[in-house]
């Protein structure tokens, strides 16, 4: 009976050692596979921060260019030349702002004093660009879903330097064709060239500016309107989404002997800091059709900036908004926006223009309250936080901390630069 006993001890060892050899096997199969899908996980985090490290160090490179040192290495027969772009984000005009422009002792309205804290930065460009969504076509005002401003307004964007306004936006046909083509008369009255829009199907749907030796071309989309579907083809709007006449632009740009592409975009989500799929996708098809800078505005807010290389090796600079450089608006971070500082430089033996430097200065708009005469202004914030601390109190110590806030939520946002 005990040699049963055994036998039936070894039997079953027999079977658990069958076993066990495809079981140990199966084992390190599955552990095998758990490490490769472990150290894949591993390098495409590894690939995917050494890419974004990349992305970070061009933006930083572009920020802190030095334009003294570009013709140390050797001489040169002819000296490179350079080109300030200075772009501004959104300009609105809401009830509460042309209340605050109007002097009821006048009855007259002036908006200089929103700007007299920034305005140097737009009188000493070369080239000053910026968005605007509202109208001018008379004198019966609206800020709320349809916008038409008094022509003080554009007035004021003349004196302190603005050249070029993109009209391409969701307010464009607010006023119909009618409006638009007001719109357009009164900005070239007074020198203000405009870019997105047409009086007629013949007019080119782009602006081609001789600055200083460059020669630019500005082309302005946007996502839609406001009150309709369908684009009139007299409007000369153009929908981000028609990328055939987006890249008949771009060629017929660089036909006409274009140097450099300049393409704003009014896109993306309303009060959104992050640029969306869409975005995205077009910068994707912009960089890849020969454009040289995208300027982003429409979401109210600032969102990340980024520089590419080109099929050609080029610094592309991309703003996916800029934010409202002047609204009423009430959301948190739309008394925010950046202005931008461009410097083109042109080779003197090539010709070739590239990107040299970015330089940015955020900008926050100031309510000082319904009560108060001149109730907005605009501040450069790095600015008034040195002239606070330095104990020139020129904004409230409220306001102080707020700026310090939104200095370090701005750094987090753009990054190192």
């Amino acid at each position: 009976m005990g040699r049963v006993r055994n036998g039936r001890r070894n039997h079953n060892k027999n079977i658990i050692t069958s076993y066990k050899g495809p079981f140990i096997f199966l084992f390190c199969v599955i552990l095998i596979c758990v490490c490769i899908l472990v150290g894949r996980g591993v390098y495409t985090q590894i690939a995917l921060k050494e890419e974004q490290r990349e992305r970070n160090q061009r933006l930083n490179e572009i920020f802190v260019a030095d334009a003294s040192k570009e013709n140390e290495d050797e001489p040169q027969v002819k000296k490179d030349t350079y080109l300030n772009i200075t772009a501004l984000g959104d300009i609105l005009c809401e009830e509460p702002l042309y209340n605050d422009a109007y002097n009821a002792e006048t009855k007259e309205y002036d908006f200089m004093h929103f700007f007299k804290n920034v305005s140097k930065y737009t009188k000493q460009a070369d080239l000053a660009i910026g968005t605007l969504e509202t109208n001018f076509i008379d004198e019966n005002y609206s800020g709320y879903k349809k916008y038409n401003s008094p022509i003080e307004l554009a007035k004021a964007l003349q004196e302190i330097g603005v050249d070029v306004l993109s009209l391409a936006t969701n307010h464009s046909f607010d006023y119909g064709q009618e409006g638009l083509v007001a719109t357009k008369d009164n900005l070239e009255k007074l020198e203000i060239e405009t870019v997105g829009t047409n009086r007629n199907k013949e007019e080119t749907r782009y602006v081609l500016k001789e600055v200083e030796g460059f020669k630019i071309a500005i082309l302005s989309y946007t996502y839609g309107l406001n009150n309709q579907n369908e684009y009139d083809e007299q409007s000369g709007l153009v929908n981000i989404t028609n990328k055939d006449r987006i890249l008949e632009d771009i060629t017929k740009a660089k036909e006409e002997g274009a140097e450099y592409i300049c393409t704003m975009i009014h896109w993306g989500d309303l009060t959104s800091n992050q640029a969306n799929e869409n975005q995205k996708e077009l910068t994707d098809f912009l960089v890849d059709n020969g454009v040289d800078l995208i300027l982003g505005n429409h979401p109210a807010v600032l969102q990340p900036m980024e520089v590419r290389k080109n099929k050609e090796g080029k610094n592309v600079f991309i703003v996916y908004s800029q934010g409202n450089f002047i609204s009423a608006s009430e959301h948190k971070n739309s008394s925010i926006e950046m202005i931008l500082d461009i410097r083109l430089r042109k080779d003197g033996e090539t010709g070739e223009v590239l990107l040299n430097k970015v330089t940015d200065v955020p900008v926050f708009l100031l309510d000082n309250g319904r009560k108060v005469a001149q109730r907005f202004e605009l501040f450069d914030m790095k600015e008034a936080v040195q002239k606070y601390e330095a104990g020139d109190k020129i904004v409230s110590k409220e306001v102080y901390q707020n700026l310090i806030q939104a200095l370090d939520e701005i750094e987090v946002l753009i990054g190192n630069r």
